[in-house]
């Protein structure tokens, strides 16, 4: 993407949401924004939810230690 920098002119920034439906001609509600943001963090948590840690302590050779997994899904 190419960037040129300009003191005179107008920076618009869209979301992609925002930008879709400016290309379709229709416009988005603020209850709209608010909800697709809440499902996007939603989804971000949600995302870390689904990663389980284990930590196992066990002896070998008379020596205690940790054994750590991660198992994603």
């Amino acid at each position: 993407m190419s960037y040129q920098q300009n003191s005179d002119g107008v920076r618009v920034v869209l979301s992609a949401p925002q930008l879709a439906a400016v290309l379709s001609r229709q416009s988005i509600s603020p209850t709209e924004m608010l909800s697709n943001r809440l499902w996007g963090g939603l989804q971000v948590v949600g995302g870390v939810l689904e990663v389980t840690v284990i930590l196992k302590f066990q002896e070998y050779n008379n020596m205690p230690y940790y054994i750590l997994t991660a198992h994603v899904g």
